[in-house]
């Protein structure tokens, strides 16, 4: 019985220090929220109580946009990841171009070398073709086989001379649109959101085969124009030029005074006035017109060949309109 006495004391003491605690924890968490609330609009606890659903909202809007904003990062994370594909593709891309550009580089240095091995051969080819020329003039009062076999030698040298030209010609341009034709690619974005690629050719411009000069001043009173170009370039008083700009005719010029690096040119027909489109720094190029008549040491020399008879006559005037034609 006086253990059983003690046991009730024990359990009182217990359930009266439980009590305690609980107390003490419910003033806690009292506290807390009263700490919480002190913000809120109210006097009371339960005036300040009827502002909680309206926070609870707010808090529960708060989070949904939280979620949202959480996806739209994700889409946007995969989006990022599409564009850096892309870009890895683009850049494998010009890997590829540079490659090309690479291999295209050696292309034009090999026709290079043959561009220069086809001058080579072309120079040989005239020299040889003067050499027979000479001595067709030289031998035209000798027989008609010998004759005949030079004119087909020339005939045959001729046509060597312009396939090789015809090559260098080839050769050029193909170098010239290798080292400069250039195809790029260009990702655009249609109506519907889609990526289109579209290939896009950038023509080789136009390569000049004469001089280029530049004009110094203009002189439109008397229709003459100077430009920075003169004996030391080949250009002599008295010589006949037309001028071109990328290609295309602007008008014909005569030389009327040429110095060391400059040179004084008229427009040819006094009747056209100087194109209003030539202005100082204008570049134009120097091209040579077009030869009607044979060069006259040629046909001096013909004349002065020695003849014998009506038919060695008759053979010189053949050969003379051959050398003519050519």
């Amino acid at each position: 019985m006086k253990l059983f006495s003690i046991s009730l004391r024990v359990i009182a003491v217990l359930g009266a220090a439980f009590c305690v605690y609980v107390w003490l924890d419910t003033k806690g968490i009292i506290s807390e929220a009263t700490g919480h609330m002190e913000k809120l609009s109210g006097e009371t606890l339960v005036a300040k109580a009827s502002n909680v659903p309206a926070l609870v909202a707010e808090r529960n809007k708060f989070k949904n946009e939280l979620e949202a904003a959480n996806e739209n990062i994700k889409k946007l994370d995969a989006k990022l990841a599409v564009a850096n594909s892309d870009i890895d593709s683009e850049r494998k891309k010009n890997v590829q171009v540079n490659s090309d550009l690479v291999k295209k580089n050696a292309d034009v240095r090999s026709l290079t070398a043959d561009i220069e091995k086809l001058k080579k051969t072309i120079s040989s080819k005239e020299s040889e073709i003067e050499t027979l020329k000479a001595e067709i003039v030289r031998m035209k009062s000798a027989s008609d086989p010998i004759v005949n076999e030079l004119k087909d030698k020339v005939a045959a040298l001729e046509a060597q001379l312009a396939s090789a030209e015809a090559d260098k010609q080839a050769a050029i341009k193909e170098a010239v649109e290798a080292a400069m034709a250039n195809v790029s690619e260009v990702v655009e974005i249609d109506a519907d959101g889609n990526k289109v690629v579209r290939k896009v050719v950038n023509k080789a411009p136009y390569v000049a085969t004469g001089d280029v000069a530049s004009v110094l001043k203009v002189d439109f009173k008397n229709k003459a124009f100077v430009i920075n170009r003169g004996t030391d370039n080949a250009v002599e008083a008295g010589q006949r030029v037309l001028l071109k700009r990328d290609g295309v005719f602007v008008t014909e010029a005569l030389v009327s005074e040429a110095f060391a690096n400059m040179a004084v040119l008229n427009i040819t027909n006094r009747d056209e006035g100087l194109p209003e489109t030539i202005a100082i720094d204008d570049q134009l190029e120097l091209c040579a017109p077009r030869v009607t008549e044979a060069p006259a040491a040629a046909k001096a020399q013909v004349i002065a060949a020695p003849t014998d008879s009506a038919d060695a006559d008759s053979d010189e005037e053949s050969v003379d309109e051959e050398a003519d034609e050519e």
